[in-house]
Protein backbone atom coordinates (compact mmCIF):
# COMPACT_ATOMS: atom_id res chain seq x y z
CA UNK A 1 0.00 0.00 0.00
CA UNK A 2 1.33 3.22 -1.02
CA UNK A 3 1.34 6.29 1.54
CA UNK A 4 -0.87 8.22 -0.66
CA UNK A 5 -3.23 5.03 -0.70
CA UNK A 6 -3.14 4.67 3.03
CA UNK A 7 -4.13 8.65 4.01
CA UNK A 8 -7.02 8.28 1.58
CA UNK A 9 -8.19 5.22 3.26
CA UNK A 10 -7.64 7.13 6.99
CA UNK A 11 -8.94 10.52 5.41
CA UNK A 12 -5.88 12.05 6.54
CA UNK A 13 -3.26 14.41 4.80
CA UNK A 14 -0.02 13.12 3.46
CA UNK A 15 2.12 15.10 5.83
CA UNK A 16 0.32 13.86 8.54
CA UNK A 17 1.00 10.59 8.03
CA UNK A 18 4.70 11.80 7.26
CA UNK A 19 4.61 12.71 10.68
CA UNK A 20 3.78 9.51 12.61
CA UNK A 21 6.40 7.25 10.05
CA UNK A 22 8.88 10.03 11.27
CA UNK A 23 7.97 9.66 14.87
CA UNK A 24 7.29 5.87 14.49
CA UNK A 25 10.88 5.62 13.24
CA UNK A 26 12.22 7.56 16.31
CA UNK A 27 10.64 5.80 18.62
CA UNK A 28 12.07 2.51 17.10
CA UNK A 29 15.85 3.84 17.59
CA UNK A 30 14.85 4.71 21.20
CA UNK A 31 13.37 1.56 22.25
CA UNK A 32 15.62 -0.60 20.50
CA UNK A 33 18.58 -2.47 21.58
CA UNK A 34 21.39 -0.19 22.87
CA UNK A 35 24.01 -2.63 22.89
CA UNK A 36 25.41 -1.13 19.55
CA UNK A 37 25.11 2.75 20.53
CA UNK A 38 26.57 1.82 23.77
CA UNK A 39 29.69 0.67 21.65
CA UNK A 40 29.34 3.63 19.32
CA UNK A 41 30.03 5.81 22.47
CA UNK A 42 32.81 4.18 23.90
CA UNK A 43 34.52 3.81 21.00
CA UNK A 44 33.88 8.01 20.06
CA UNK A 45 34.89 8.51 23.59
CA UNK A 46 38.37 6.86 22.90
CA UNK A 47 38.25 8.76 19.54
CA UNK A 48 37.38 12.45 21.62
CA UNK A 49 40.67 11.15 24.17
CA UNK A 50 42.75 10.58 21.39
CA UNK A 51 41.93 13.99 19.27
CA UNK A 52 42.58 16.03 22.37
CA UNK A 53 45.58 14.40 23.21
CA UNK A 54 46.93 15.10 19.77
CA UNK A 55 45.54 18.93 20.09
CA UNK A 56 47.08 19.48 23.15
CA UNK A 57 50.31 18.67 21.53
CA UNK A 58 50.11 21.04 18.57
CA UNK A 59 49.12 23.84 21.61
CA UNK A 60 52.11 23.01 23.37
CA UNK A 61 54.80 20.98 21.19
CA UNK A 62 57.36 19.68 23.54
CA UNK A 63 60.90 20.63 23.52
CA UNK A 64 59.20 24.22 23.04
CA UNK A 65 59.50 26.34 26.13
CA UNK A 66 57.70 29.35 26.21
CA UNK A 67 58.93 32.87 28.41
Amino acid sequence: MTQQQATDDLGIGLSTLGKWITSHKHAELVSGSHDDKDKEQACLRKEARIIRKKRDILKNPPGLETA
